[in-house]
């Protein structure tokens, strides 16, 4: 059987079970808590059946759960009772290359916060499933920060109320959106391009892209004051910063701890260690983070791994952490995943004129050849004048 790593950004728990939406593919899942297997449960109509990153983060309204964007075009809404489901355009215009990397639920509205400029910050009332566009806040990002053509918010957002703050890639701004009343402001941080962020209170802890220390940034007075780090000049890098418990907590793109800041001593430490089985997904997968995102719910940090198969705990009065492992069984790769989502991938991608497809990670050699028997399309067409036709006539295909 080939292996399918399990990456979601977000889970919604019931009392058995964990329901997630795959990030490598167009599939929802549902996790048991008891046995650790995994169950298809649909694909989200009208998007690609392999592309990443559809759905980021998961809300409940009654019996409705609302997967919202990544990259998918439309807000789904699920209801667990009766399996219906219905969509939602976020908007009728934008970069589909561009993608929403976060949102905030205030009250029944979910926000969408973008990563480009380009991208209109969305209001989504769950009641009445209706939607709101704030377009004008790109105005406010200094012309040396802006950029529409890529995307220049990267991370989570940090949080307070209806405020929310992200950094600007590759630069030492940050900004502030007032949400309620739309109302944004940029602030410049120091010189160093900055990475992420957490919040405080009136405190903001910064990461950087050139080291592992880390950024103290009083908002009120401006002082400023680099922390180091004991792992500094490892160039480790942070998946994610997180104000959890009384606690700054850093979790490392590298490595098998999780840091912390220890204001006492104005430096950045070891906290806990990450558990060992976890060290089967690498490190900093695909050179991009290796958690998606993270959940806190009380002292506990849940971290949800990029390609891993589990979740990751982190007990925050424990100093300690602990995982679950979950298993796609070969019956369901074979059924589900294959058939529902690599077989769609293949036929789409060759039912057009030139009729081929790229390789992939997860549709690779192996997986079209699966295809090909399984299909019983032995022959298949090649398309002219493209590289299918060049790669048939130099192997003399024909």
């Amino acid at each position: 059987m080939r292996d399918l790593r399990l990456s979601f950004a977000d889970a919604y728990e019931t009392e058995t079970s964990w329901i997630v939406a795959e990030t490598l593919c167009n599939a929802c899942f549902e996790l048991d808590k008891e046995t650790g297997r995994v169950s298809y449960l649909f694909s989200f109509e009208g998007e690609k059946p392999l592309q990443a990153g559809l759905y980021h983060q998961i809300y409940s309204c009654g019996k409705d759960l609302f997967f919202v964007p990544g990259y998918a075009k439309r807000i789904c809404a699920w209801n667990m009772d009766t399996g219906e489901r219905a969509y939602y355009p976020v908007t009728e215009r934008g970069d589909a290359g561009h993608r929403y990397v976060d949102s905030c639920r205030i009250g029944d509205a979910v926000w969408l916060l973008p990563s480009s400029l380009s991208q209109p910050i969305v209001k989504f009332d769950m009641k009445r499933r209706r939607a709101e566009y704030w377009e004008d806040y790109a105005e406010a990002v200094p012309e040396g920060a802006a950029d529409k053509k890529r995307p220049v918010f990267f991370r989570q957002y940090a949080k307070n109320g209806t405020e929310v703050h992200a950094v600007v890639r590759d630069s030492p701004y940050m900004a502030c959106f007032d949400l309620e009343n739309r109302k944004v402001s940029v602030k410049k941080v120091g010189d160093r391009p900055l990475t992420d962020l957490c919040l405080d209170g009136t405190v903001f802890w910064f990461s950087m892209r050139d080291g592992d220390d880390v950024l103290r940034w009083e908002a009120d007075s401006g002082a400023m004051e680099i922390y180091p780090s004991e792992t500094s000049g490892e160039g480790r890098g942070y998946s994610n910063l997180i104000k959890v418990g009384g606690e700054i907590l850093l979790v490392p793109n590298v490595g098998g701890q999780v840091m912390r800041v220890n204001p006492a001593e104005k430096r950045v430490e070891a906290f806990c260690d990450l558990p060992e089985e976890l060290g089967r997904m690498g490190d900093a997968r695909a050179g991009w983070r290796r958690f998606f995102s993270y959940r806190c719910e009380g002292n506990l940090v849940r971290l949800y791994p990029n390609q891993a198969d589990r979740m990751v705990d982190v007990h925050v009065s424990g100093r300690r952490a602990s995982g679950r492992e979950f298993h796609l069984e070969e019956s369901q790769y074979r059924d589900v995943f294959r058939k529902k989502i690599l077989n769609a991938h293949f036929a789409k991608e060759l039912s057009g004129e030139k009729a081929e497809a790229m390789e992939t990670p997860v549709a690779d050699l192996d997986a079209y050849l699966a295809y090909v028997a399984q299909e019983g399309r032995r022959t298949q067409r090649v398309g002219s004048g493209g590289c299918g036709e060049a790669i048939h006539r130099a192997l003399d295909c024909d």
